[in-house]
């Protein structure tokens, strides 16, 4: 069996791109746009797990023998770029903005209402860019080769 997920270097890896729309969120109950009672109460359960926890967890449950653990990086836009050559980091960056809004608009809108969306990812938009600009963002993906045992 082989799977692929998301991981990360270290288990307290700063500034996944969720956490870029949890920065932006707070940004928005600082202002008084979104109730601070309502960012309390919301929860998110994402974690990426590094290449050491994956492989103590499969060792653990004991099921499988691992046959191969590795690790590659992709840069948050680079499907972008490969499909969209020609296309601006601007225009890049929207469509980024655009694909994580796809998936996580639904989960915000059900928690802080439809009404704050529109202003929550025009500010994500906006931090992803410069963001990108001052730091290469990669996404850390580990690829998982098991055997079940027996």
């Amino acid at each position: 069996m082989v799977l692929t997920t998301m991981g990360s270097i270290k288990s307290d890896d700063p500034l996944s791109i969720w956490e870029v729309v949890g920065l932006k969120l707070n940004d928005m109950v600082l202002e008084g746009m979104i109730k601070e009672s309502k960012l309390d109460n919301f929860n998110l359960p994402y974690y990426a797990a590094t290449m050491e926890e994956v492989k103590k967890v499969i060792e653990a449950e004991g099921s499988f023998t691992l046959q191969k653990l590795e690790t590659f990086k992709v840069d948050w836009d680079t499907y972008i770029k490969k499909a969209n050559k020609g296309l601006d980091k601007q225009a890049r960056e929207a469509i980024l903005a655009s694909d994580i809004r796809a998936v996580g608009e639904p989960i915000l809108a059900n928690h802080f209402g439809e009404a704050s969306m529109e202003d929550l990812f025009r500010r994500f938009k906006e931090v992803v860019l410069d963001h990108m600009e001052k730091k290469k963002c990669v996404y850390f993906n580990l690829v998982i080769s098991l055997k079940k045992k027996g």
